[in-house]
């Protein structure tokens, strides 16, 4: 490769990646779109990984060696910093993709400047590659900013972002470090997911996200807070629930309701948290189960634990606790 800067950086930190390092690289090199350089990083392996790595002979291969275990943040913080191209990829190291992802994803960021990440649709195997079925998400930018009120609706390997020279992962939030970088992304442009199942998440018992679990769902929970938060204080909380509607609104019940939804908040002159709560109450009376299991629990995150106490019925506030502890929420 050249002086000229690559179209795509790939960021691959490994540790101790061990049978699945091979096929995750040949993904990489096997790639139908070809301008690209690949950042590898060892962090301190002791698995004959780091010697996987030397063997590789491609000359978009750029690995670097450490003896010492810094953690993967660190490495992608590294390889965000190291980027030359205009584009970031990643790749998991016990990943797997498709050899046309690199030119599917370039040619919808290429088409759409407006969006600043796209990810896929993908799968989970098994530590053998059985196939476990394809792991629900949402493809819209519309559907992304609702689902992120509940959960990280991305895999991080299959995501290929702009490179602005101002990404970085924050270390903070381990190991939801990607799900608090969708959320902050949001302010720079819109994010989609290709429809097309184009990357396979290998879930087995070595995988980061399987080891802190609990650590997980900590930073998520603090990270939906600071969402939360933030679409409040910046006055966008209206519109994104009347986004949430808008599956509905070509029924003759959803019609009914977005018309009364839309009435309450011209006529009677509700306040935000009234909006909020209402919205939640109509919501409740769709009697759509679908619509019920994904949007009500991502609207009580919405409202504060006053504006509960304040607005609700005692049955209807004892009903939304129930649902949100049983969804994790509270």
């Amino acid at each position: 490769m050249g002086d000229e800067s690559p179209l795509i950086s790939v960021v691959m930190p490994v540790h101790n990646a061990g049978r699945y390092l091979g096929p995750a690289v040949q993904c990489i090199l096997g790639q139908s779109f070809t301008d690209f350089e690949f950042l590898v990083f060892d962090d301190g392996s002791t698995d004959g990984s780091a010697d996987v790595l030397r063997d590789l002979r491609d000359p978009r291969v750029i690995a670097a060696f450490s003896a010492t275990n810094f953690g993967y943040i660190h490495w992608l913080n590294t390889g965000v910093q190291r980027a030359r191209g205009r584009y970031i990829a990643r790749m998991d190291a016990d990943d797997l993709c498709d050899r046309d992802r690199f030119r599917r994803q370039v040619e919808f960021l290429e088409t759409h400047p407006n969006h600043v990440a796209v990810g896929t649709a993908f799968r989970a195997v098994d530590g053998d590659g059985n196939d476990l079925g394809a792991v629900p998400i949402v493809h819209t930018h519309r559907e992304i900013r609702l689902g992120l009120l509940d959960r990280s609706h991305f895999a991080h390997g299959s995501m290929l972002i702009r490179n602005t020279g101002e990404l970085f992962y924050d270390r903070e939030y381990y190991p939801a470090e990607d799900y608090d970088l969708w959320v902050r992304l949001l302010s720079a442009g819109r994010l989609a997911n290709l429809t097309d199942e184009l990357y396979a998440w290998r879930r087995h018992d070595q995988g980061t996200t399987h080891r802190a679990t609990e650590l997980s769902v900590r930073n998520s929970n603090r990270i939906r807070d600071r969402y939360v938060s933030d679409l409040v204080s910046g006055g966008r909380c209206t519109r994104l629930l009347e986004a949430a509607l808008s599956p509905i609104v070509g029924h003759e019940r959803g019609r009914e309701l977005w018309r009364l939804f839309r009435a309450n908040v011209r006529d009677l002159g509700l306040s935000q948290s009234e909006r909020r709560a209402l919205f939640v109450v109509l919501l409740r009376n769709v009697g759509s189960p679908r619509l019920s299991v994904r949007y009500v629990p991502c609207c009580i995150r919405l409202l504060s634990y006053s504006e509960r106490v304040r607005f609700f019925s005692p049955f209807l506030r004892e009903w939304l606790m129930r649902r949100a502890r049983r969804c994790r929420f509270v």
